[in-house]
């Protein structure tokens, strides 16, 4: 993914996305931040008219617009759970489903912690018995753990963002639930995604 503050308003990312796309290049991004946030739409975006300056827009839509006038494609299937194609069933399995609810677990570096933690206060002789267990991350799980010991586990996997409190203070869940519900929820996404 190309580094991008998602608290901001979607730059580099989004300049580099639509540059390539008006140079009719295919794009294939791991970047949630397009697929998230809206922009202010202006008399320079190829959809705008008179009545539309000021507006804000789905950033997502605006791209895949883009993409759709320069005859390319713009795919995003890895920016938001880790590449399971939650984006491709919606478009191609359930194009005339209702979204009713969303629910799953967004973020891996909160729901490794809360599970490595799961089990703290257990006796201690059953954690003895339990403990240096290997887990599918080739680390050490020790059940029980503390926080540190857990979020130190998830940075020595390198799945925590750069910024942890991104993942910490739940932004970046919060990020890619509205990435799910502006595709899955739009009309556009059977006829233009």
């Amino acid at each position: 993914a190309i580094p991008s503050n998602p608290k901001g308003n979607c730059e580099p990312v989004l300049s580099f996305l639509t540059k390539a796309i008006s140079s009719k290049l295919h794009v294939v991004s791991a970047n949630k931040s397009p697929l998230a946030h809206t922009r202010t739409n202006t008399r320079t975006n190829i959809h705008a008219d008179a009545h539309s300056d000021n507006q804000k827009v789905e950033t997502y839509w605006t791209l895949q617009q883009l993409a759709h006038a320069n005859n390319v494609m713009y795919n995003h299937e890895s920016a938001v759970m880790d590449g399971v194609p939650i984006f491709s069933l919606w478009k191609y399995t359930l194009p005339y489903a209702k979204l009713i609810s969303l629910r799953g677990c967004l973020n891996s570096t909160t729901t490794m912690i809360l599970t490595r933690m799961e089990e703290r206060g257990g006796s201690s002789s059953s954690r003895s018995s339990r403990s240096g267990g290997s887990d599918t991350s080739g680390t050490t799980a020790i059940e029980g753990e503390t926080f540190e010991e857990a979020l130190a586990a998830a940075k020595h996997m390198g799945i925590v963002e750069e910024d942890d409190s991104l993942d910490l203070d739940g932004y970046d869940a919060a990020v890619k639930l509205r990435a799910l519900l502006v595709y899955c929820s739009s009309s556009s996404s059977s006829s233009e995604a």
